[in-house]
């Protein structure tokens, strides 16, 4: 099948003003961070977060500099919380940790077998900064997920009900998780549009769901049931 998905995130570090720039590239917002001392982006695997991501990179850096327009949560390698940060420096040990940063564009970070200490420059109500220090240059992966909050592909379908039923099973391409979790507004994000075509044509981009569900209805529109099918990840 062909088509094109459109790009959802993306990631710019600039080593001379040493900031790492994060985009939505759907929403076309951005955000950055303080990069000290950063070495080149390499791609990163996405799986290795706790919590979904569209896409992720990898680089070293001595320190991270949180902006003050961000709230930073510390999250274990389950995702559980483990509290926040203050102007007293808070050491955490050799491990794997990761922030979850609370601002425009959704950022994970991923601090992997590290040490580091982490404080405020100043309080974060009067606008500090989140300054995270680590022993020598270590390896830090960001990873961001979309607000994907209109479609990022076009599915197309001719004037047939088995295949409207077939490209209703792509929806499900845009839950990112089929947890609980997938309450938040984030993790359902937005499906892609299907138009009227000569022959049905789903973007090979799309990646449909795992669930192991499967719903059988009569092949005719009025069955074609696309809101059940999207919310169980039906994929026929």
């Amino acid at each position: 099948m062909t088509g094109t998905v459109s790009s959802l995130v993306s990631f710019s570090l600039d080593s001379e003003t040493e900031e790492l720039t994060v985009r939505d590239d759907l929403a076309g917002m951005s955000a950055t961070l303080g990069v000290a001392d950063p070495g080149a982006l390499a791609p990163a695997p996405p799986e290795s977060f706790v919590f979904p991501v569209d896409d992720a990179v990898a680089f070293t850096a001595s320190e991270l500099v949180i902006p003050s327009d961000v709230n930073a949560r510390l999250r274990d390698t389950s995702g559980d919380y483990q509290g926040e940060f203050s102007t007293t420096p808070r050491d955490l040990p050799e491990g794997t940790h990761y922030l979850e940063l609370g601002r425009i564009v959704k950022t994970y970070v991923a601090l992997p077998r590290t040490s580091a200490t982490a404080g405020y420059d100043a309080p974060h109500a009067d606008g500090g900064s989140l300054h995270v220090s680590f022993p020598e240059r270590t390896r830090v992966e960001v990873g961001a997920r979309a607000r994907h909050n209109r479609p990022h592909a076009t599915v197309t379908v001719p004037d047939d009900p088995g295949a409207l039923m077939t490209a209703v099973g792509a929806l499900g391409a845009s839950v990112k998780e089929w947890s609980a979790e997938r309450s938040w507004p984030t993790l359902r994000g937005y499906p892609p549009a299907i138009e009227l075509g000569d022959e049905l044509s789903i973007p090979d981009g799309l990646s449909r769901p795992d669930t192991g569900v499967t719903i059988t209805v009569p092949e005719t529109y009025a069955d074609i049931r696309a809101s059940a099918r999207r919310a169980l990840g039906d994929t026929p």
